[in-house]
């Protein structure tokens, strides 16, 4: 669920400030919801990989941790 609300939110978001920003706005179709499509995929992307990382890096947080503890 949260690679579709981040595709859904970065999506539209970045295809409206790209039809707006720019000097001379781009069409509709197809070009701002090509771009719309890819910024939102690359958003889910990003959460992905983040969400991953974040899984993956645990043991190393919990030995940290454990570490940190014993010193004190």
């Amino acid at each position: 669920m949260r690679y579709v609300r981040a595709f859904v939110v970065t999506g539209p978001t970045m295809a409206l400030l790209a039809h707006y920003i720019t000097a001379e706005p781009m069409p509709w179709w197809p070009d701002t919801f090509v771009f719309g499509g890819l910024m939102g995929a690359l958003g889910a992307f990003a959460v992905m990989r983040f969400m991953h990382f974040r899984h993956a890096a645990a043991p190393i947080r919990g030995l940290w941790r454990g570490l940190k503890g014993k010193r004190s």
